[in-house]
């Protein structure tokens, strides 16, 4: 993935997407990504979960926030 140029990357996180049922979702998920590298000035390299237990088999969206206030600012994720 690529970034504007000046942004400061502080974490990434994937959210899967819930399926509420009857007022209650049971699937929603937060995965914390530890695993990325820089391969550029604005460039980055992010290995998704290896096991289906910490990310099981679903829509994700990928956030990324960046440190660039004295509160890390997120991105906008799309659903594709």
């Amino acid at each position: 993935m690529t970034f504007a140029a000046g942004k400061s990357l502080a974490r990434m996180a994937l959210v899967r997407l819930g399926s509420p049922t009857h007022g209650f979702d049971q699937n929603q998920r937060y995965v914390p990504s530890t695993n990325f590298t820089q391969v550029g000035p604005e460039t980055y390299l992010v290995q998704a979960p290896t096991s289906s237990t910490d990310a099981p088999p679903w829509n994700y969206r990928l956030f990324v926030l960046h440190n660039c206030t004295p509160h890390n600012v997120p991105s906008v994720a799309h659903s594709t």
